[in-house]
């Protein structure tokens, strides 16, 4: 009886050793997937920020192309509205001739 008692006693001591063995890899896997989740978490801040900042400067660019374009298409209305107005003027001081 005491050598079956002695038999479990040494079962249940090699059992703990290895629950507890299993619980230390089960704090580091803990730890390293907490280590990864954070990792993770910075990866998609820094990409967000460069997204926004792309954007924003994307954005810049095309309110600038657009100011631009109205720029040159005022000029060009202002140019042909001159162009017409010196035409009408020419055309009245041809009839005012004759």
């Amino acid at each position: 009886m005491q050598k079956l008692r002695e038999k479990l006693e040494q079962e249940k001591s090699i059992l703990n050793t290895k629950v507890m063995d299993k619980e230390r890899d089960i704090m580091k896997l803990k730890k390293d997937m907490d280590e990864m989740r954070d990792n993770i978490r910075d990866m998609h801040q820094s990409h967000q920020t460069r997204l926004t900042s792309l954007t924003n400067q994307l954005n810049q660019q095309y309110a600038q192309g657009m100011d631009q374009l109205k720029s040159d298409y005022e000029d060009r209305l202002k140019m042909a509205s001159k162009s017409d107005r010196n035409q009408e003027f020419s055309a009245e001081i041809e009839e005012k001739k004759k």
